[in-house]
């Protein structure tokens, strides 16, 4: 790894996947960090990486400036996210609200999820100490409001998922197209 990425607390798989997320396709990189990009996003100048700009010109600030940029997209990305998804469970827990009594079992079983959003009525159970029943009974008024879905379609061992949690945390990890 190169000191520069030791330096500034970044791994190759970090640039790699910001290279990959602004469509650079075919990057790889060898035992030091040494890093190989074939391919340009459509409409960019052609440019050879900055890691090679370094060991052939010595430009240190250009391989800074293009680190800098993937920590600013990054941070950004994580932000958004972040903020995306304390929106989501907000608007849930306002529709949580709505259903009466169940209300507070609900709630529970609801920010358990947010630690695991696929998960199985067992460790749901663990995790939140309430009884089986008022566990399925909560799962069941999830999937009422569509919040959760069951994932195996059995009877017994079931596993559910916060798949709108889940959506969001997926947003921006798709391939470029």
């Amino acid at each position: 790894m190169s000191p520069v990425w030791v330096a500034m607390g970044l791994s190759f798989q970090t640039v790699k996947k910001w290279l990959h997320d602004r469509g650079e396709p075919s990057c790889s990189g060898g035992w030091r960090g040494q890093v190989n990009c074939v391919g340009l996003r459509a409409g960019a100048k052609p440019r050879p990486p900055p890691l090679n700009i370094v060991r052939f010109t010595g430009d240190w600030e250009l391989w800074i400036e293009f680190f800098a940029d993937a920590v600013v997209d990054t941070a950004t990305q994580a932000v958004d996210t972040a903020q995306r998804l304390m929106q989501l469970t907000s608007e849930d827990g306002t529709r949580i609200n709505k259903l009466g009594r169940v209300a507070g079992s609900v709630h529970q079983v609801h920010r358990t999820l947010l630690e695991r959003p696929i998960a199985s009525s067992n460790w749901l159970q663990e995790k939140t100490q309430l009884s089986p029943a008022t566990i399925n009974t909560c799962l069941k008024q999830l999937e009422g409001i569509s919040i959760v879905s069951e994932l195996t379609g059995r009877k017994r061992n079931r596993l559910y998922s916060y798949y709108r949690y889940i959506d969001v945390m997926n947003q921006g990890t798709e391939p470029p197209s």
